[in-house]
């Protein structure tokens, strides 16, 4: 179920959860799930919104949060894993089609997003290890 944007004060805790269970479900099923292979990587596609916030998407940024947090939960298991924080992907996807919205999202992050090819360049060198393995393997874009 998709919410509009909802002030954390006048959030339910069904709005907060519809939004966050899928993220932190997810991510414990795919690790619960892989335990028993050796894996290569582990990337999680994260927001900068859980960073620096958005007006109105406290428990959208609050997934995000909690995906980088999984990330390092699993660096210090010994286990691989790099969290990308995006800015918003401009290009493709639900902004690249409505245009109100990604106006307002742009604002909203003072950035004019991550494009699809950057985001394509940020995976394939996370796959390949070429990301510095600083701040604890967690990236912030702009």
């Amino acid at each position: 179920m998709v919410h509009k944007d909802i002030l954390f004060e006048k959030m339910s805790f069904d709005n907060y959860n519809d939004v966050v269970q899928p993220k932190v479900a997810g991510a414990w099923n795919l690790h619960n799930s892989l335990s028993n292979h050796d894996l290569d990587f582990f990337i999680t596609l994260s927001s900068a919104a859980g960073i620096i916030g958005n007006k109105g998407q406290a428990a959208y940024s609050a997934a995000n949060t909690f995906l980088n947090a999984f990330a390092q939960y699993r660096v210090s298991q010994g286990l691989p894993a790099t969290s990308i924080d995006l800015a918003a992907v401009s290009d493709v996807g639900y902004l690249a089609e409505n245009t109100e919205r990604k106006a307002l999202v742009m604002d909203s992050m003072g950035s004019e997003g991550v494009s699809e090819v950057e985001l394509h360049a940020l995976i394939a060198a996370a796959i390949s290890k070429k990301m510095s393995t600083s701040c604890s393997n967690q990236y912030v874009l702009f």
